[in-house]
């Protein structure tokens, strides 16, 4: 069957159940509010029926008592009474509601089919897209799969809680949380910057930034990996812009099984080793940690790959390493500058968080800024190209390592900052600020809860250090 056979059949409707809707509201006051929380005009395949719940809902807006007079009086002084059919079309609708206490599964009815009329819409605009653009494929598909996305995810908006049973649940699931150890969002497995955040939460947008080698990958990849072995149904997608999915891979066997990456990448492994390895990698084989490594992604591919895995891996979070190597179009056609681009790209991806209601988290680099002043610790003017990042994101986050600036520091300065780093929490929109002490060993490339007692540092540094 061709296209244009396709868009000839009649679309998908539900005559029967768009009366009854429109008798029930006619008849019944809590019908109206039902419906008019669950339909808009749109809904409505027949013309008439749309032109009738414009009347009511405008009767209703105005505080009128929605009955057959009102809706004929309306009706007829908008000069449209005739044109649904008279007063006889209205009483039919009342006459043939067979109740008014069915209205909200007959409202669920001409929602169904409403939906089923947009994907068909939306369908007969992607080929159109196709032909129309041809040479923009990324685009093309982009669009398709938002449009799908947005078409099919449309939901009957869920009715008031009464506040009475609202307050036992919230004390149920507050005993609960208190209990387990729980947090509203996922936790990242570095308990005070969970304290602070209460985890990821769903629809946020953070962004993780520091200077070159202080361990912005092995950060995310460290949260990552403690997220997947607590919750390993979590599907965990991770953008790798820079580093292939191999090195990542060794980076994670290097953190899982304490022996240095260093002598990992060698091969130069002994026995004990090898079977640390192998322990190190039944444990990591259990989560559900998905590696795109495509380098200098397309903003749109991106997009489009992260709504597939999300339908297809229940994907619960999205790490993206790095916002500045993501393109936002077409590299040959530079629209933008760069602060635009970036503009573009975070508040892209704060829509996409939004979209699939997860947090999405994406790393930084910084300017050169901080390496010109004495105290090199980060501050949010130093985010590269930020343009409207401090904007769009809910929570910014900078990892800084003072150990990394020798300078002329002495030596017990110097023994004073091994193997530590601060996570300096400078943005937080539904929360506070403040830094986070963290215990940072490079070789195995791995960040550990860092106790607050120098004595309980000194106990963790010794622990690690066997393992080399």
């Amino acid at each position: 069957m061709s296209s244009d056979d396709l868009l000839k059949r009649v679309p998908p409707h539900n005559l029967e159940a768009e009366s009854a809707c429109l008798g029930a509201m006619m008849m019944n006051s809590y019908a109206v509010d039902t419906v008019l929380q669950l339909l808009t005009d749109e809904d409505f395949f027949d013309i008439k029926n749309q032109i009738i719940f414009r009347a009511v809902a405008s009767l209703r807006d105005k505080s009128i008592p929605v009955d057959i007079v009102s809706v004929s009086d309306y009706l007829n002084s908008t000069a449209e009474l005739e044109r649904i059919g008279g007063s006889a079309y209205l009483s039919r609708l009342v006459e043939q509601v067979p109740s008014a206490t069915n209205v909200s599964y007959y409202a669920k009815i001409v929602l169904d089919k409403s939906v089923l009329r947009n994907l068909i819409n939306t369908c007969s605009n992607i080929v159109d897209n196709v032909y129309e653009y041809q040479t923009e494929m990324d685009r093309v598909l982009d669009e398709a799969e938002s449009s799908v996305f947005e078409a099919s995810s449309r939901k009957v908006k869920s009715d008031f809680l009464i506040l009475k049973k609202s307050l036992v649940e919230a004390i149920d699931v507050i005993e609960n949380r208190k209990n387990q150890g729980e947090y509203t969002g996922i936790p990242t497995g570095f308990y005070l910057f969970d304290e602070m955040t209460s985890g990821f939460q769903k629809s946020d947008l953070v962004v993780i930034a520091a200077r070159p080698s202080m361990g912005k990958t092995a950060f995310a990849l460290n949260i990552a990996l403690n997220i997947g072995k607590k919750n390993p149904d979590y599907g965990i997608l991770f953008f790798s812009l820079e580093m292939s999915a191999q090195e990542l891979t060794l980076r994670s066997l290097s953190s899982e099984s304490g022996i240095p990456l260093k002598k990992i990448r060698s091969g130069r492994i002994t026995k004990e080793d090898h079977q640390d390895l192998l322990t190190a990698a039944k444990k990591l084989e259990k989560t559900k940690i998905l590696i795109d490594d495509t380098p200098a992604i397309p903003l749109n591919e991106l997009r489009s790959k992260a709504r597939r895995a999300f339908r297809k891996y229940d994907v619960k979070i999205i790490f993206i390493d790095h916002l500045q190597i993501i393109t936002a179009g077409d590299p040959n056609k530079p629209s933008f500058n760069r602060v635009q681009e970036m503009s573009y790209i975070t508040r892209s991806l704060k829509a996409l968080a939004k979209e699939l209601q997860i947090p999405v988290v994406a790393l930084s680099q910084l300017s050169r800024a901080s390496e010109k002043r004495e105290d090199k610790a980060p501050m949010l003017s130093d985010l590269r190209d930020s343009g409207t990042i401090e904007q769009d994101a809910d929570v910014i986050s900078f990892l800084h390592r003072d150990e990394y600036y020798t300078g002329k520091k002495s030596e017990e300065e110097l023994q004073k900052e091994k193997n530590q780093a601060e996570l300096l929490i400078l943005k937080h929109r539904n929360g506070p600020i403040g830094k986070v002490m963290l215990g940072f060993y490079g070789e195995i490339v791995k960040f550990m809860n860092l106790e607050q007692h120098r004595g309980d540092q000194e106990r963790v540094a010794d622990e690690m250090s066997r393992n080399f």
